[in-house]
């Protein structure tokens, strides 16, 4: 099993979205606390990592009204669930271990720090997954 050796952990959700105020009001009434707005120049966006005591942690993603590397994602919607996340402790066997795995992954991103996150993140294609983020280990 993958989560036994590797220590795969859930991490987040991404959250897209046009209008964050929308999002943010509704956060909060289910009773999430809502991060500061950090902008992350190296992905374009702005952030907001949301977290509740009992349901998975949201992060916000959105972009200025000049728009942003997700605007096409959101030209048909205002909102959409974008990546699920995952820690992880090491972020650089990613490639072989999938490769082992004979999961088809494609690496989308280069690792970057995360300026929200205070460590390294890689986003990766996986198919029957969607687009999905990993968090080095926190």
């Amino acid at each position: 099993m993958i989560t036994e050796n590797n220590n795969f952990k859930f991490h987040h959700i991404g959250l897209a979205v046009h209008e964050p105020k929308k999002g943010i009001n509704f956060l909060l009434l289910l009773g999430y606390n809502v991060g500061n707005e950090i902008f992350d120049n190296t992905q374009n966006v702005f952030l907001r990592y949301c977290t509740h005591t009992s349901m998975p942690p949201v992060e916000l993603i959105y972009g200025d009204e000049n728009g942003f590397p997700l605007k096409s994602i959101l030209s048909k919607k205002d909102d959409t669930i974008y990546h699920l996340c995952f820690e992880i402790q090491s972020i650089d066997n990613l490639n072989s271990l999938f490769s082992a795995l004979g999961v088809k992954a494609k690496r989308i991103s280069n690792k970057t720090y995360s300026i929200l996150f205070k460590t390294n993140i890689i986003f990766y294609y996986i198919p029957g997954m969607g687009l999905t983020e990993f968090v080095e280990g926190i």
